[in-house]
């Protein structure tokens, strides 16, 4: 008798707590999560179908499959992440960490697994659809994911760290060559500006901002995307203002002033990418902004400041800006990152040592060899040979470094010199890239 008695009290508590629980869970929930559910009109069928059933529950199964995800991530078995994190997003479509990760996987994570530099791009490819065509569809307003698709842009397409990413370029180059054959919105047929924005889902008050600020732009290169996708986080966070979507503003500003102009473009073969020297002073303008919004004394902007007044000087002596190459090197004197008794001695001294040398050497070396031939090509004797002679300090000081590492089998300085007159002049594609 005891025994049933205890029976029942057992089913009757289960019921009490098979009732309560949903409620207790939904309260627990609602405290820890924003308190909005996501607007099922914009959303996919698969989605809403998943949102309506599961209900409060969502997050329980999202949080079980994150652990999930979390070891296979620690055990490198990142493919088999991507539906995981497919159900995740589809689970918690509210989160931009849950977008962040998934695009982050796989164009970072799977794309290095493939070989084949066509596999690794349509990795890539995904990530960037992730981002651009999904995530920022349920969080436009999200400054984080903003500046995660402005990252990829800049540092996955644009950058160097990937064996593939000469590839990588050409391949984004032609895509966009496509659409807009010299890079130019402003000489494009409006039919196919039209297309060109809703297909990247760009906004066009952004774009016309952008380019009342610091345009025109070459939309073929990654520099002017990483820049417009970093400009448009800034706008919609608003305030106060995100410091990781700002610094990929002046990031991209940078990386637009070094390379943000086609030197030379080839159908098939990545473009030479050479210095926009209007966008100098815009960098200074930004950093400016970035110290007046953050003033916090650990991010340093006083010393960010003062190194890219020198760098700047530097490429804009060696192109022949002499003008403004002084202006820039008298501020940086004046900020004391510069101590040469003249904007000559500085050059030759930081070509040789390769002081300035980032990982764009190759395009900066060819960028000057180019404008060389080009010059001398219109009868510019004297820029070119400036060009000339500055490429040659550069590239012998970044090739006497590299050989010192143990790198072999560079180019001689002559032979880039032939190739760049050869590209020019249209004759062959060129062969000598290490």
């Amino acid at each position: 008798m005891k025994t049933i008695r205890l029976g029942c009290l057992a089913a009757v508590l289960a019921l009490v707590v098979a009732v309560a629980l949903p409620s207790r869970l939904a309260l627990w929930r609602s405290a820890l999560r924003p308190p909005s559910e996501p607007d099922l009109s914009r959303v996919p069928p698969s989605v809403a179908l998943v949102t309506v059933v599961l209900g409060g529950f969502r997050g329980l199964v999202a949080d079980l499959l994150w652990f999930r995800a979390s070891s296979l991530q620690d055990e490198g078995r990142f493919l088999e992440i991507v539906p995981l994190a497919d159900w995740i997003t589809k689970l918690e479509p509210t989160f931009p960490e849950v977008w962040a990760f998934h695009a982050w996987n796989m164009a970072y994570n799977i794309s290095a697994l493939f070989p084949d530099p066509k596999d690794r791009w349509r990795w890539i490819g995904n990530g960037r659809r992730i981002l651009q065509e999904e995530a920022l569809r349920y969080h436009p307003a999200s400054p984080r994911l903003h500046a995660e698709l402005s990252w990829l842009y800049y540092h996955k397409i644009g950058g160097y760290s990937d064996p593939a990413a000469d590839r990588y370029l050409a391949l984004f180059f032609d895509e966009i060559a496509s659409q807009l054959p010299d890079g130019q919105m402003e000489t494009a047929p409006a039919d196919a500006v039209a297309r060109f924005i809703e297909r990247y889902r760009l906004r066009p008050e952004t774009l016309n901002t952008l380019s009342a600020q610091w345009g025109p732009f070459d939309w073929r290169l990654p520099e002017t995307h990483a820049l417009y996708w970093a400009f448009e986080g800034v706008r919609v966070a608003g305030a106060p203002p995100d410091i990781r979507a700002d610094r990929m503003v002046y990031l991209a500003l940078i990386a637009s002033f070094l390379r943000g102009r086609a030197a030379l473009a080839r159908p098939g073969a990545p473009p030479i990418r050479g210095l926009r020297p209007e966008l100098a002073e815009a960098v200074m303008d930004r950093l400016s902004e970035m110290a007046r919004r953050y003033p916090d004394p650990e991010y340093r902007w006083d010393e960010v400041a003062a190194f890219f007044l020198k760098r700047a000087s530097f490429y804009l002596y060696c192109y022949g800006y002499d003008e403004l190459a002084l202006r820039f090197f008298e501020r940086a004197r004046q900020a004391g990152s510069a101590t040469e008794p003249s904007i000559e001695a500085m050059a030759v001294q930081a070509a040789e040592s390769a002081a300035m040398a980032g990982s764009d050497y190759w395009d900066q070396a060819m960028a000057l060899f180019t404008e060389a031939a080009r010059r001398r090509q219109h009868g510019d004797e004297a820029g070119g040979l400036r060009c000339e002679r500055m490429g040659r300090l550069f590239y012998e000081g970044v090739r006497k470094r590299l050989l010192d590492m143990g790198v072999a089998s560079l180019p001689s300085t002559d032979a880039l010199v032939v190739e760049g007159e050869r590209l020019v002049r249209g004759d062959e594609r060129q062969e000598n890239r290490p």
